[in-house]
């Protein structure tokens, strides 16, 4: 007997993170004189289930699995309406791609990006908050969340010398 492919809408986060995150938004929404809608909704809890930063298209394609009507335009528009209402983070890499992850109960995100092939690796630090408390009191800032972006060249590509010197030959990054 074939086995049955699993549903992304199955490997969704717990209900109670979607349904505070989906309150996020709705109260966001209702601020602004918005109506909420069941395919942003779609687009929130596929989006929830995301391990790793990732672009709109790729977001596209996976909430196109379960629920092909919705277009790339409302995909689009959802994750600007997350990011305004603190549910999503976009992060702009060297490519031109922006990438977006979610930082719903996180507060802080460091990433190294491999300049050769584009791969990334989330880490936490936490001996950055100490910077953060220094910024906050010498700017006279309430920080929010920060980011961390360091470039380099992941293990694989530093063991692939041809594909580096092409790399660094061409004037031409992956990322």
């Amino acid at each position: 007997m074939p086995k049955m492919q699993e549903s992304r809408i199955d490997t969704l986060p717990e209900d109670g993170v979607v349904a505070h995150a989906l309150g996020v938004l709705e109260e966001y929404l209702s601020r602004r004189g918005l109506k909420r809608s069941s395919q942003r909704s779609t687009v929130l809890q596929v989006f929830l289930s995301a391990d790793d930063c990732i672009t709109i298209q790729q977001l596209y394609d996976r909430v196109r699995e379960d629920a092909p009507s919705i277009s790339y335009t409302t995909v689009y528009r959802s994750l600007t309406l997350f990011t305004r209402c603190g549910l999503a983070i976009k992060k702009d890499y060297l490519d031109g791609r922006a990438r977006f992850g979610h930082c719903f109960n996180q507060c802080s995100h460091h990433q190294v990006i491999c300049t050769v092939c584009g791969h990334s690796v989330d880490f936490a630090a936490p001996e950055t908050e100490w910077i953060e408390r220094r910024i906050e009191k010498q700017l006279r800032y309430v920080t929010i969340l920060h980011n961390l972006q360091i470039y380099g060249i992941c293990e694989n590509c530093q063991n692939d010398n041809e594909r580096v010197e092409s790399a660094m030959r061409d004037g031409r990054s992956s990322i």
